[in-house]
């Protein structure tokens, strides 16, 4: 063994792991726009990993922070005066440079490199996770207009597009997140092949093989719609279900 790939052993056996916020992925990271509030930015990705004071009225918003391993990517987010300032993307190679991957900002176009969608495609339920830990979901309790978007992964792993599919309907469901008020529409995601729904004290249980979106509301038979949706085609779908002044009332504000 030579001194380099034993120091580089070293390294590997002693280090920390990078870290990846829950809900990050290709998709998720391009919703989030120049101009966004730090709410808004939050419904999408969560809570950052940290949080650092960047000058006067900017913040930092760490959602990936890189680790002593082969390969780690880096994702941070700055806010000025409260709005998405720039996203910035990097991949850490352990023995070469690191390189910017995604950035958007304001004053340029949108950046994205070849290595973007296999960075952080890993971390949106990986093809080598055991069903067990994708999380169960719960029993949805019906007391509002509510859409619940579902995709069978355990499913959907053994189709070789089903990385690209599910990068869309992660990134138009965060769209919808974005665009419609929690306390007005209740929306909720399930990935797995069934779930339970429970209306005005009746529970029953709903096939959620492939892709899709089941809306009910209290008083109303549900309605399932199959495949993935953009986000401007969701809210059409919302409005002919729920109806226009119920959607309408319940789109976020500006903040």
């Amino acid at each position: 063994m030579s001194i380099g790939v034993g120091c580089v052993a070293l390294l590997l056996s002693s280090c920390s792991n990078p870290q990846v916020a829950p809900r990050v992925s290709p998709g998720t990271i391009r919703s989030i726009k120049v101009g966004m509030t730090e709410q808004q930015v939050t419904t999408i990705l969560g809570q950052p990993l940290r949080t650092r004071p960047w000058g006067q009225g900017s913040v930092i918003y760490d959602y990936a922070i890189p680790g002593l391993v082969l390969s780690s990517p880096s994702l941070w987010i700055s806010f000025m005066h409260g709005s998405v300032e720039t996203v910035h993307a990097k991949r850490h190679p352990l023995v070469a440079d690191d390189y910017a991957i995604f950035e958007a900002r304001a004053d340029r176009p949108t950046f994205e490199s070849p290595d973007f969608r296999s960075t952080f495609r890993s971390n949106a339920y990986a093809a080598d996770q055991d069903a067990q830990k994708i999380p169960r979901c719960p029993v949805f309790r019906v007391s509002a207009p509510t859409v619940i978007a579902f995709f069978d992964y355990q499913g959907g792993r053994k189709i070789p597009e089903s990385d690209d599919a599910l990068d869309d309907f992660q990134f138009s469901w965060q769209g919808v997140r974005s665009l419609v008020e929690p306390a007005a529409i209740r929306l909720h995601e399930c990935y797995q092949r069934s779930f339970e729904v429970e209306v005005r004290g009746r529970r029953h249980r709903v096939d959620a093989t492939g892709i899709g979106y089941y809306l009910v509301a209290p008083g109303k038979d549900p309605r399932i719609e199959r495949g993935v949706a953009t986000d401007d085609d969701l809210i059409d779908i919302m409005k002919d279900y729920f109806g226009p002044q119920v959607v309408d009332k319940a789109r976020a504000k500006p903040r």
